[in-house]
């Protein structure tokens, strides 16, 4: 019996784990309205539309609510 609920958890587990890496990315605009609530330290997947590559593993880190611009 204790065998039964042992693999039937380990099932569970499995599948929850499978479900959970196939769900959709959620892709967030930078604008200077939701800036605030995104401070922090993100991470995630970065592709360029503009070439034809494989995504780049990037480290995004916020750490003010301001927006700078560099004019030259």
């Amino acid at each position: 019996m204790k065998k039964r609920a042992c693999l039937a958890s380990i099932g569970l587990l499995f599948v929850s784990v499978v479900m959970m890496g196939c769900a959709p990315v959620q892709k967030t605009t930078l604008t200077k309205s939701n800036l605030p609530n995104l401070k922090g330290t993100w991470q995630g997947w970065t592709t360029f539309s503009s070439v034809q590559s494989s995504p780049i593993r990037t480290t995004l880190q916020i750490t003010n609510d301001t927006v700078q611009s560099e004019e030259t």
